[in-house]
Order: structure tokens, then sequence, then C-alpha cells
């Protein structure tokens, strides 16, 4: 791997781990951790949000 590259591709590796939770949590209505962590929240069902939009803070 070129020098300088690994936190990049780590960073983006990352976020796309994170995005997926982020959906997990909010839309999902199966039983895992993040529906676990939503509901210990106060938010006992999803929210079935259809649009997500990302930029570059992810």
């Amino acid at each position: 791997m070129p020098a300088g590259t690994w936190g990049y591709r780590w960073c983006a590796g990352r976020a796309g781990e994170d995005a997926v939770r982020w959906v997990e949590y909010t839309n999902y209505a199966g039983d895992t951790e993040m529906t676990r962590l939503r509901v210990a929240d106060g938010i006992d069902e999803p929210r079935a949000v259809p649009i997500w939009g990302i930029g570059n803070e992810v």
C-alpha cells in the first residue's frame, strides 16, 4: 500500500460500517445490538427513514 493511504482506507471502511449501523439503528425492526440500543434510548419502533444524506463528515 502506498505511504500515507492506510489512514484513508481505514476511515473509508469504517465510515461505511458506521452508515450501516445508523440505518440499522433507525430503520431495522429485527433484534440486533443496534435495535436493542434504540429501544434502550426510548425509541421502540423503527422510523423507516426513506432518504439519507451523507456528506463529507463520513
